[in-house]
């Protein structure tokens, strides 16, 4: 653990396919994310667009992945607070 927990906010915001959705400590958020990715192999991820403003930013792409022969899409977000001088994921939303 804590490959990437150390970059979430306290409390992070999930929404994966809808299964997984409402709010989650680092380390579950970490879990959940590592199983999605593990049932979801990723193909690529294209980056389509972010935006910032003040102390909050959000990043968007398209999150390819294949399951046996076939490749499906995803959209994803995620969204980053400002907070004591570094940036920290606080939503991740996959769609």
């Amino acid at each position: 653990m804590g490959q990437i927990s150390q970059y979430f906010s306290s409390l992070i915001f999930l929404d994966v396919f809808g299964n997984e959705k409402g709010f989650y400590s680092p380390s579950q958020t970490e879990i959940i994310l590592t199983t999605f990715m593990d049932n979801f192999t990723i193909e690529s991820f294209r980056y389509k667009s972010s935006s910032r403003y003040s102390s909050y930013a959000s990043a968007k792409g398209v999150y390819e992945y294949r399951k046996g022969s076939a490749v499906s899409k995803l959209n994803a977000t995620i969204s980053l607070k400002f907070k004591d001088r570094n940036w920290y994921i606080d939503q991740i939303m996959i769609n």
